[in-house]
């Protein structure tokens, strides 16, 4: 199983948003060699630019490595392109397996599915105008060679009763490259599940060997450590019910 952290999630142990990219908050990320996978999330240009300059050897650790890619508009211009030759030197210099991009936006898919790198789209929550519909999605996926990151809150968000996720997996489960995972809670956007304890969001997940990258933001890593350990052990429930061993 592949399943560990973004370093988003530890922002609030630091002053600077850029500092989550650090050496110190990269060994947070392995939460004392229980997690195995790594999601970089970055919100900036500035952030893109420090990851350019880190050692692979820092990331050696982790099996999995993805990056969550700031929110801009992508269009077919000079600063879009700027930012997307950087993408591809981050994918060669730090084995980024999957680069997340969320459907909110209209981005020129077109002009994205031209470059190199290994691109797959996020579900959205409840908050958002477009990207939560599995129709939606469609339109996406059905017309570019992309993944689906598939954020089970974000299904929850939009379908309490979780048939959302059910569908999402029955007609584009061949799709989906990464899960993110976390609670719900009306004071974060993404709350830890040993907090809020909605084990159906976790048993909604059906496939054994995809990555999964917990996103619930943590004030300590005491409390990052009880997240994995209360996910693991749901999980192994879930894959027993679902026979997925």
């Amino acid at each position: 199983m592949f399943i560990g952290f973004s370093n988003g999630n530890f922002h609030q142990f630091f002053q600077k948003n850029i500092e989550k990219h650090s050496l110190e908050c990269i060994n947070f990320c392995k939460v004392e060699g229980e997690a195995n996978a790594i999601e970089l999330h970055a919100s900036s240009e500035e952030e893109i630019n420090y990851l350019l300059k880190i050692g692979k050897d820092k990331l050696k650790y982790f099996k999995y490595v993805s990056f969550h890619t700031p929110s801009f508009l992508y269009k077919n211009n000079k600063n879009t392109r700027k930012i997307l030759q950087k993408f591809s030197l981050l994918r060669e210099k730090l084995a980024i397996q999957n680069f997340v991009f969320h459907t909110d936006k209209k981005n020129d898919w077109t002009f994205l599915s031209s470059y190199n790198i290994p691109i797959s789209v996020e579900n959205m929550d409840n908050k958002k105008n477009y990207g939560k519909t599995i129709e939606e999605m469609k339109k996406i996926l059905e017309k570019y060679n992309f993944g689906l990151t598939l954020d089970l809150q974000h299904c929850y968000t939009n379908d309490k009763k979780m048939k959302l996720t059910k569908n999402f997996h029955e007609e584009l489960g061949e799709k989906i490259k990464e899960y993110h995972l976390s609670g719900f809670s009306k004071n974060k956007n993404h709350a830890p599940l040993f907090k809020t304890e909605e084990k159906e969001i976790i048993f909604s997940l059906k496939k054994r060997n995809i990555p999964i990258i917990l996103e619930g933001v943590f004030s300590s890593l005491k409390d990052a450590k009880k997240e994995l350990i209360y996910v693991k052990k749901n999980l192994r429930k879930n894959f027993k019910q679902k026979n997925l061993f």
